[in-house]
This record gives C-alpha cells, structure tokens and sequence, in this order.
C-alpha cells in the first residue's frame, strides 16, 4: 500500500499523463457488410503490481456514452461523433471499477451507434481517451492519457441499409420547418418549449422559467464574449476566440426562435439517463432529456443544464471536461478546447 499511494502522489504532481500503469488494445474482424453493427473489443490493462479502481466516464467500461474513439477514413476524414451527450453530476465511488494488479477486463463496444459508417471503404480506428484513477477510493484521482493501437477494418458493399447512429435515427424523428423569415431574429422571442412524458402544472411552469432563463443568459453572454474580460477569461483563455464563443451562444438562441423544443421528464420515459446525469441529447434534435441530477437540483444548474444541452445540438459542443474546477483548469491550458466544452458555455452565463 505504501507503494500504491507514493506512486500516486508522484502521478499527481506530473497532472496528466501520457504514460501511466493502464495500456489500452482492440481488436476486431477485418470485414463487415455495409449495414453491420461495426463491433470492436476493447483491453484495458493494469501492468503494474497494485490493484486500481479506474472511473467508468470516458470508457468503455460505461458502454459508448462519449467521444472516446477516433474513427478517421481511408480518405483522412475524421467520422464525427453521433451518440449521446450528457451533462453530468459529481462522480460517485459506485461509478469505479477495479482492475487487479497485473490484469485485464474486456469487453465489446458497438461504434456504429455512435460513428457514421455509411460508405464502403477503410477505417482506421483506435481508443483515446482520458483515463481517471486511483490506487483507493479515498484518496484523490489522478489522470492517464490513454490510446490504443490503431486497427484498420473494411466496410464492404452489402444488401442492407447503412447502420445509422442513435442521433441520426433520432434526427428522423424530428420534423424540422424550413425558415423562410429571417426577421425572427431580430424578435428576440423564445418559443415555449413542449412536453413529453408525465408532468405536473408546478413542474411544466418551473421548466419553463428554466428554459426561458437559459434564453436570456445566452442573449445576454452574447454582448459580453469579447477578448480580455474577467469572465470570458476565465471560460476560455487569453486566445480571443470570441467571434467563435458568439457564434455558439447565437446557434442556440437562434434555433429557440424558430423551434419548440420538447422536454422529456427522462424519469417517467424509456430514457438512456443513469443515477448521476442532468440531461442529455443528441445533435440537431429537437428535443432535451431531463434525467435526475436536474431535478434535484437548484434553478442555477437547471438553466446551466439547458445552456449545456442546446450548446450540443446547435453548435455540437463536446464533453472534454465537467464541474467548475475542470472547467477553469480547461480554459488555462487548452482555450481551443474550452470553446468547444459545453459545460464551460453553462459557467459562462451564470448569472448574466
């Protein structure tokens, strides 16, 4: 044990790391028929002596609930990621798993629910993702930067329909009005949102002050993303991507004017929320999940939570990053990844 937590401490002074006690391999068939679920399995292994309970978030261990692959084309284009986006809670102890000394866990994950294999070709793909853990569920994370081999497989021409992606078989589900008035977006007039699922009065009228509170703050962030502000620093660096934060905070406003969004109570539908999630979505949809975390939270991280979401739909924001204290630290050493995190956008519009 002594050995556990000096060789801990020592990996918390170095932040995170490109090498660390978990290697990462996968493995799967070289052929599959345009139309085939694209299976790959996954090895995480620990090569060192002591046992590790890694955080199930950003891994497989979780099944695809987050860009965790890279999927690039024989042609050099990278396949977009297509699956659920979450906001997410605070991490429990109960989301760790532990990997014993010198050991290893496999399991399969179905990439073409989450990456759009529609054409016949080659695929280059390969795991890389953040790893999260610990050598003691009482003693503080640290990180490893993880990627696996790469592993090229062939889609060949087959006598099936491609596979679609979850957000894609969810976008054919929403029927969206062309816009043919531009004036709209000069209103500044949000559509109330719908509801799915079971509510009651008090919790449609509280949803919607939630809803129509997210609306103003990003109105209002708009005039403050300009270079050098105390709280445009503070969500995204000292690089003046300004222009671009704009444009995000305009994708989401915009669509709430043209659209009525649809509110599903994740508690009282078939929904993909877990125990520790705020909401989730999928891109260009017109709908939010609202999972439990939400409710039991307070009108600020309501609001936050819809800011978040709208921020994946209409400008397909990523998750690099959760909570404030991440956030913040995202902003100092990647401002090109703080722009592009949702949660940052959510911090961003406190209060405003």
């Amino acid at each position: 044990m002594k050995f556990a937590v000096s060789l801990l401490l020592s990996l918390c002074v170095s932040g995170a790391l490109s090498a660390g006690p978990f290697t990462a391999t996968i493995t799967n068939k070289p052929v599959f028929k345009l139309g085939d679920e694209v299976i790959v399995e996954v090895t995480l292994t620990n090569n060192h002596p002591v046992d590790y309970f890694i955080l199930k978030r950003f891994t497989p261990l979780e099944g695809l609930r987050a860009n965790i692959f890279t999927v690039t084309t024989n042609k050099g284009s990278v396949l977009p990621y297509d699956g659920l986006m979450f906001r997410r809670g605070p991490t429990q102890k109960d989301e760790y798993n532990k990997i014993r000394a010198n050991s290893s866990i496999s399991l399969t994950a179905t990439l073409s629910n989450a990456y759009g294999f529609y054409e016949a070709g080659t695929y280059l793909v390969k795991l890389s993702t953040t790893l999260t853990f610990a050598s003691s569920l009482d003693v503080g994370p640290v990180t490893q930067l993880l990627v696996s081999n790469t592993n090229r497989l062939m889609l060949t021409v087959g006598d099936k329909q491609p596979h679609l992606t979850i957000g894609e078989t969810n976008r054919r589900k929403d029927v969206k009005q062309k816009v043919v008035d531009f004036s709209v977006f000069n209103t500044k007039a949000m559509k109330n949102p719908k509801f799915g699922g079971t509510w009651t009065d008090v919790m449609k009228k509280d949803a919607t002050n939630v809803y129509t509170k997210a609306f103003q703050v990003m109105l209002n962030a708009t005039d403050l993303a300009v270079f050098n502000t105390n709280r445009y620093t503070t969500w995204f660096g000292t690089i003046n991507y300004s222009g671009y934060v704009k444009s995000v905070l305009q994708d989401c406003t915009n669509d709430m004017q043209v659209y009525s969004f649809t509110l599903y109570n994740g508690l009282s539908v078939q929904s993909a929320c877990g125990p520790y999630d705020y909401a989730y979505r999928f891109d260009g949809t017109l709908y939010i999940v609202l999972c439990k975390v939400y409710y039991t939270s307070g009108f600020e991280d309501k609001y936050e939570t819809i800011v978040h979401e709208m921020t994946h739909a209409s400008a397909r924001t990523e998750d690099y990053e959760y909570g404030r204290t991440g956030c913040k630290k995202l902003a100092i050493d990647n401002p090109a990844k703080a722009v592009n995190n949702a949660d940052n956008y959510a911090y961003f519009t406190d209060n405003l």
